[in-house]
């Protein structure tokens, strides 16, 4: 659904991931959806919600965010856990809190798993905070 706007018309904000997803190339939603699907499978309980305009799920704090970018998937999981898998990583182009996944391969569902269950755990046991 789109935000409607008195002064501008449409506009083109999303207000759902699912909105955000199916404005994007077919090649972009499948990634998406993948993405999304581990994300979902990692943290179950997540309160679904954009955050800068991005797809995000958050239990207590923001446990991670998404974007599609020209020809990447970003996720961002938070500079700790791109710290303790930068081994994993060593693959993908990487920042602080950045894993860019290639737009044109699958998105690795192992490699993410571990990834997400990691910053669920450390959300839930240790109360680590978006940063």
């Amino acid at each position: 659904m789109l935000k409607k706007s008195a002064n501008y018309g449409l506009n083109m904000t999303p207000e759902t991931i699912d909105t955000y997803i199916s404005k994007k190339s077919e090649l972009h939603q499948t990634r998406l959806q993948e993405l999304l699907t581990i994300l979902r499978e990692s943290a179950p309980n997540a309160e679904e919600s954009l955050k800068w305009n991005k797809p995000a799920l958050s239990y207590q704090t923001i446990l991670f965010i998404f974007s599609a970018h020209k020809h990447h998937i970003s996720l961002h999981p938070t500079p700790a856990a791109v710290t303790a898998f930068s081994a994993d990583l060593s693959e993908y182009k990487t920042s602080q809190n950045t894993i860019q996944f290639p737009l044109n391969t699958p998105i690795p569902k192992a490699l993410v798993m571990k990834i997400a269950q990691y910053r669920v755990k450390q959300v839930v046991e240790h109360h680590a905070l978006w940063k």
